[in-house]
């Protein structure tokens, strides 16, 4: 479901919301946040009430992840989450910030890569090779090891 991604996939999603299952919930809840609709976000926030509170931090990173999304001051939002103890909204907003081509922020993804290395562990490893990715696509410069590491362990096999 995360890899839904149109904004008439709303009501099912949004239905999907109220299902038994938790993992399904969840699912709907990443889809919800990867379309980055506003629509979105009362239901969310009435789903935060109804989860244990060990859950809540996933709504509320879906929660987050629209509101910086739908934000005037998006383009810097999302460079401070890409410095977010939040690993999951951090390589969100590396991926976002790639998708919009902002290469103002290849300074923070330098920045960035430096605190998840040395990649140790599989998030680490995701984590740092979302940054080469987007580093790449923006038209940073990559050492021959990067480069490397990049082809090695292409991000969206790490997904």
């Amino acid at each position: 479901m995360r890899y839904i991604g149109d904004e008439s996939d709303l009501p099912t999603l949004l239905q999907l919301l109220q299902d038994e299952e938790t993992f399904v919930k969840f699912s709907a809840m990443e889809a919800l946040s990867y379309i980055g609709s506003p629509k979105a976000l009362p239901a969310l926030r009435q789903a935060f009430a109804k989860f244990h509170p060990y859950s809540r931090p996933l709504v509320e990173r879906a929660i987050r992840r629209i509101e910086i999304w739908n934000s005037p001051r998006r383009n810097e939002e999302l460079q401070t989450a890409i410095l977010s103890e939040d690993k999951e909204l951090a390589c969100w907003a590396v991926q976002k910030i790639a998708q919009l081509g902002l290469k103002e922020a290849l300074p923070t993804l330098r920045k960035a890569l430096e605190s998840v290395r040395p990649a140790y562990g599989a998030d680490r490893l995701r984590m740092e090779m979302e940054i080469l990715s987007a580093i790449k696509k923006l038209g940073g410069t990559l050492s021959s090891e990067e480069i490397e590491k990049l082809e090695e362990f292409p991000p969206e096999t790490l997904r």
